[in-house]
């Protein structure tokens, strides 16, 4: 279990990945929160209801947006603002960032059959289902008032 010792509360929390689950990383947000503060939360979301199943298998927790939208309700939180990518940038990410890290470590091993197996998986995912299903967003969250 990750734990973090801070007895301040911010305006504005950051949530760059899941940890364990949507609700745990939520609660662990909230517990820096200020009242009337926002949550932002990155996460990956699939573009269609429902995501073909190789995704879901190599992605593990993929929701369309629509769930995620439910989820964050069912947490008392209402999307006040999000911010999407675009094909452009998922490739910059891809192919600009993780390409050139993925090549550094294949030259420093060029025989480790397992990391390049692992790429071609990785690159083949992306290519044929992460691409054209998958988006990453980071949404602006606020407790719903009642």
């Amino acid at each position: 279990m990750t734990t973090y010792e801070d007895d301040r509360a911010y305006d504005v929390v950051v949530c760059s990945e899941t940890i364990e689950s949507i609700p745990y990383t939520i609660s662990l947000g909230r517990q820096f929160l200020k009242p009337g503060g926002t949550l932002c939360y990155q996460k990956l979301y699939s573009k269609i209801e429902v995501p073909p199943q190789a995704l879901l298998d190599f992605d593990v927790e993929v929701l369309p947006l629509s769930q995620l939208n439910h989820l964050f309700w069912q947490q008392g939180l209402q999307i006040i603002s999000m911010a999407s990518d675009n094909t452009g940038k998922w490739e910059q990410y891809v192919l600009n960032w993780s390409g050139k890290k993925d090549l550094l470590k294949l030259a420093k091993d060029r025989k480790n059959e397992n990391q390049k197996n692992w790429l071609a998986t990785w690159y083949d995912m992306y290519f044929q289902y992460r691409r054209p299903y998958e988006g990453q967003a980071v949404f602006g969250l606020r407790q719903i008032l009642v």
